[in-house]
């Protein structure tokens, strides 16, 4: 058998060269495969990826004849790589079945890859081996770690064109259905001037309220789909929270809860106070149902840089019973009920949604299911001159 070079001290510099740069998760998985192929005796090297989105198994062979190949298989898996499964998959592959398994390792530190070495006579494993296995790991690691923040991105960037989508229709259907509600008041107000009869009268009054009602509903919707334009003026935030605060108290003693406030001593920004005001308070009120008697509430303000610009902080916390999958997709969708998570009915948090994106600002939420869920906001404390609010 050929013997190996000894370790030298540039040996994964030499390998960086063969890899860097890579395109994507299968470009690397490729590379790494044919660096693998080089630089031990073997007839055949896999590297074989789990991808969680997909519940596929992506493998990278390189084969005897050089060649290099790119597999996709269905594999569902709970938690770590299984290795024994995978490589009984691979040993009913045609293009390995002549072949023995020399090595088959899990990649340090994650535990949804594995390598697989293929050879007819014994192998040899040093330190060069070593060093080649943790590059592999660190790399792919890497290269999956920015997938997955890629995929995330592209869900948060659909959810928002959803919620536009969602707003340009409440504009439009809040205004042809107003009209009609309109006349249907006005209506009931002629009957009940000419109507002596008490049965009568009580459901005229009954439409009356109900087409109130529905006014009411549609206001919210048309302020959802066309909010008025800010009105900007420096605002303390960390004070507005004081203030709801004051004014939410009496309801703090009727569920005696505990509301913990930890403010920055002043979280100056740019916006409509107004507006401000109401994402503050839908924010409490939306705790407030959440959490049952002698629950917590934790509020905080602060300020974060994020490439090169300042945001005002809020972090609103409740230790109710959290959401699941399916209420954080639909969250801030208007008309969506998540009273079975002990949230209220309305248009709270579509109008918290729609104030923070009108501000350039970014809400965000984190939700662990019977502990607790967070509403984070990044407010940018200076806005951009050449703002125009999106309606």
């Amino acid at each position: 058998m050929a013997q190996k070079p000894k370790p030298t001290s540039d040996f994964i510099l030499k390998c960086l060269k063969d890899i860097l740069p890579f395109r994507a998760r299968n470009d690397l998985l490729s590379k790494l495969v044919a660096l693998w192929k080089k630089s031990t005796i073997i007839d055949a090297a896999v590297i074989s990826s789990w991808d969680r989105n997909s519940n596929a198994l992506i493998s990278a062979f390189a084969l005897e004849n050089e060649e290099i190949v790119i597999d996709r298989y269905s594999f569902d898996s709970k938690n770590d790589l299984d290795k024994n499964r995978v490589l009984k998959y691979l040993r009913s592959l045609p293009r390995l079945a002549d072949l023995k398994v020399a090595k088959n390792r899990l990649l340090p530190r994650f535990q949804t890859a594995a390598l697989f070495l293929f050879c007819r006579k014994p192998l040899a494993w040093g330190e060069n081996e070593d060093q080649l296995l943790e590059l592999s790991a660190s790399l792919l690691k890497q290269a999956v770690a920015n997938l997955e923040e890629g995929v995330q991105d592209f869900e948060e960037k659909l959810r928002e064109a959803k919620l536009q989508a969602m707003a340009e229709l409440a504009a439009g259907a809040g205004h042809e259905v107003n009209n009609p509600l309109g006349t249907i008041s006005g209506r009931v107000q002629l009957l009940l001037n000419q109507e002596t009869n008490p049965e009568k009268r009580r459901a005229l009054l009954t439409i009356g309220s109900q087409a109130h009602r529905v006014r009411d509903m549609i206001g919210d919707l048309m302020l959802f789909g066309r909010p008025p334009a800010p009105e900007f003026e420096t605002c303390d935030l960390s004070e507005l929270v004081r203030k709801v605060a004051n004014k939410v108290e009496v309801r703090r003693e009727e569920k005696n809860f505990q509301l913990a406030l930890s403010l920055e001593d002043s979280v100056e920004l740019e916006a409509d106070p107004v507006q401000l005001e109401i994402v503050v308070h839908e924010l409490f009120r939306n705790c407030f149902e959440a959490i049952e008697e002698n629950g917590f509430i934790e509020v905080e303000t602060s300020f974060e840089k994020r490439e090169n610009i300042v945001f005002a902080v809020l972090k609103v916390s409740d230790h109710g019973r959290g959401l699941n999958e399916f209420e954080l997709e639909h969250l801030f969708d208007p008309f969506f009920s998540g009273r079975q998570a002990g949230r209220g009915l309305g248009f709270g948090l579509s109008k918290c949604w729609r104030i923070v994106s009108n501000h350039q600002g970014k809400i965000e939420v984190h939700s662990i299911p019977q502990i607790q869920t967070t509403f984070t906001i990044h407010w940018p404390v200076h806005q951009r001159s050449d703002f125009s609010c999106d309606t």
